[in-house]
This record gives structure tokens, sequence and C-alpha cells, in this order.
């Protein structure tokens, strides 16, 4: 609860409301799916700032996989009912990647616990992914991003579980209605689990897949016809070999720590998790975990824009980062305690480069305010840095509230489960 509250409450702090054109053109589906009753977004194509749409017959569509707006749906859809203002239920509506982060952080927690973490380890890991990691940013919009890393965490701990494999294939399955590159790490967990179970799994799969593949038949022709085909801006989104037609060989470093992705130069922390891996004992469970980010790695280096469009992050492996920091527990339970430091140093760093990529990645102009440091350093110091902590974090009110929240339903929880202990230790003398 405490790790779901403070995933929670840091992403509150970052932005609210629609930001760009990619969580434009997924906010203009919703709007189109509850106020028009239609899958055009004719009416509200202005959201993708007329960069993220996709054009058929006349008619303007999002350009984005349905899934993520078809989750959005209730929470846009309460806010209206409530009688909020458009800025209000644009917030609202961002909730569903709050959520969706936050469940993501405990199910990393949980996956550690699964493969016998300590509890300090899986917390470690799990606060590394909530401070640490690019899904800090993608919990605070309305990307496919939060949504995808939660499904992905979420089927991988049942696939470990041993759970029905009709629920993992539905996951499986609506994951790729949400980012259809999660396709490529749901194939990797089917051929992990599949034995035996493949029947339910790929009917569980087809379940989870039947939005996208309506969606797509009823508004572009054919359930294969994703809305990438019917890009309007340029041609090269329209095919999946032009797409698809970088070089492994400059893309691959320049993912992991080129200046525009660098997911290991952002998240520096995710190192000590790599390297502990020749130690950690955990080979038949391991493959779910790390098979699955090699070949989205591989396809990632090989897009047209690997690094993410204009948001200059890695945002296009967010899915499989809840997996990748599943190791940082083992590094946690391996190492010494200077060895411990180290990792909460690098901890530290790597939230604050991930605060700072933020406030720069998403235009947050940061020289006025330094600016105003400078001139108010010797008069008024402490009022300038009161200014400067509110335009950073624009809404701590909210954040500290869901924070005290999940800390008193954490000491709840603990009081009931002291409780219960108490009786069945009196059940026990009797």
């Amino acid at each position: 609860m405490l790790l779901f509250t403070l995933s929670a409450a840091s992403s509150v702090l970052l932005d609210a409301g629609v930001v760009c054109s990619n969580d434009g053109s997924h906010y203009a589906l919703v709007r189109a799916l509850a106020d028009t009753h239609t899958a055009s977004i004719d009416s509200f194509v202005a959201y993708t700032r007329w960069v993220d749409y996709a054009w058929r017959d006349g008619h303007a569509y999002s350009d984005r996989p349905p899934g993520t707006a078809m989750a959005a749906l209730p929470f846009y859809l309460a806010a209206r009912t409530l009688g909020m203002s458009e800025p209000a239920r644009e917030s609202a509506t961002c909730g569903l990647s709050i959520l969706a982060g936050a469940l993501a952080v405990t199910l990393a927690f949980r996956i550690g616990r699964r493969l016998g973490l300590s509890l300090g380890g899986a917390t470690v890991a799990a606060l590394t992914l909530a401070m640490a990691t690019p899904l800090r940013t993608y919990s605070s919009v309305l990307f496919s991003h939060a949504l995808a890393a939660c499904l992905v965490a979420a089927y991988v701990l049942l696939a470990l579980s041993n759970r029905p494999a009709f629920v993992i294939g539905l996951l499986i399955g609506y994951g790729v209605t949400v980012d259809y590159s999660t396709a490529i790490v749901g194939a990797v967990v089917v051929v992990a689990v599949a034995r035996g179970r493949l029947i339910p799994l790929v009917a569980g799969l087809m379940v989870g897949i039947l939005p996208a593949l309506v969606y797509h038949t009823l508004v572009f022709g054919s359930p294969l016809a994703t809305p990438y085909r019917f890009f309007a801006r340029t041609a090269w989104p329209r095919s999946f070999r032009t797409t698809y037609d970088g070089s492994p060989w400059t893309g691959v470093p320049s993912l992991l720590f080129g200046w525009r992705g660098g997911l290991l130069l952002y998240s520096p922390i995710l190192l000590a998790g790599l390297a502990a891996l020749p130690r950690w004992r955990c080979p038949p469970a391991l493959r779910l975990l790390l098979l699955p980010a090699l070949p989205l790695t591989l396809l990632t280096a090989l897009h047209h824009t690997w690094f993410g469009g204009g948001t200059n992050d890695a945002r296009y492996l967010v899915p499989v980062v809840p997996l990748l920091c599943v190791p940082i527990g083992a590094a946690w339970d391996l190492a010494h305690e200077s060895g411990r430091r180290g990792i909460l140093l690098l901890l530290f760093l790597s939230a604050q480069i991930q605060l700072v990529k933020h406030a720069v990645g998403w235009s947050r102009d940061v020289s006025p305010w330094l600016s105003e440091l400078a001139r108010h350093a010797e008069t008024d110091l402490p009022a300038a840095v009161l200014r400067f902590a509110a335009w950073s974090f624009p809404h701590p009110v909210a954040a500290a509230l869901v924070l005290l929240a999940g800390a008193g339903a954490s000491a709840l929880q603990r009081a009931q489960l002291a409780r219960a202990q108490s009786a069945s230790q009196s059940c026990a003398s009797l």
C-alpha cells in the first residue's frame, strides 16, 4: 500500500491534463466515444495538435492503439457526471495512468518476492521503478506506456505464479490493444507458459485483443489495419518496413546510452541489476523477466523514432522497465553494507536525473526560475525557493493527501494482521 501511494503521489506531482499531441490523440478518442458515441475525432482533432491523427474517407481518427482510450473512458465519464470543468476532466482522465503506474510498482514488488527477494530487495526494486525510471514521467500523462507496463507486469507475475492460462492470455491480448509493440513481449511469455495450456491461453488472448480487432474493422476496414496505416502527417509510419528501417548497431547503443534515449544513462541504477544477474541464482523464472526485454529493445532500436519522437527518452521500453527493475533487488540482497550504500546513492542519483529530465524534456523552462533565484539570493532567498518548489511540484497538497492515505491504510493493515496473529496464538494456547 505504501509503495502504491508513493508512486501515485510522485505522479500527481508532475503533470495534469493533456500536455502534447500524443496524449491529445488518446484523449480525443476518449471524448469522441463519450460525447459523440463515435470513433471519429472530427470535433476533437485539435487535441492532437494536428500531428497525431489518422485520416480515412474524409474523417479524422486517433492514430493511437485504442486500448488506452477505452480504459480511460470510465474516468472521463465519472468526471463528466460530477460536472467537472474541461481542464479538470483532462486531469481526472489522467488518473488511469497514475493508477496503472502505481499498480505496476506494486506488481514489481510482488514479482521480486515471488522470485525469492527479501523484503528490502523487493522494496528497493519497486522504489527504483517508481522514482528512478521513465515510468515516473509516463504515470502522469495519458500515454499508453504506464498501462502497458502494468499489464506486462501483471501477466508476468501470473505466469510466475502458475495462474489460470486464460487470464494470462486475456491480459496479453489487451496489452496489445494498448500498445502494439507488447505483442513481442506477450509472445515470449506465451512460449514460456504454453506447455499443456495452449488452448485456454489462446482463448484468453483472443478475447483480450478483440476490442482492437473490432475497432480496426469498424474504423479502418480490416482487423489488421492499424491507425498507423492511415497516418495523416507523413508516410513512413504507414508501413512496417519504413517504420522499422533503422540499424541495430547504432540504435541499441543509442537507446541505452545516447543522450536522446539513454535508458541506462538516465537510470544508471539499472546497471546494478544487470551486474548482479550472473550471481543471481534464479534461472528458471529469469527467462520471463529478461527474454521479453531483449526482443523489444532490438525492435525499438530499429524504429524510425527510437528516441520516442519529440520526448527525448526511451519511452518505448517502458512496458518492460518493471521487469528490468527486479534484478536490482537481487543486487541489494547480494551486496554487503557498503554495496547497499552505493545502490541507495545510485537510486537517489537516478531519481534526481529523472526529475530534471522531465522538467527539461517536457518544455518546462527552468531558466527564468534560476535567474530569479540568483536575483533574490541575497534579499529574499526563502521566498524564491518556495516559489521554485511550487513551480516544480504543482500539486503538493494532493500528493501529500495520497501519501497520508496510503500510510494510514498500511498502518490499519498492520494492526489487523497483529490482531489476527494474537487471536491465532490465543486459540493455539487454549
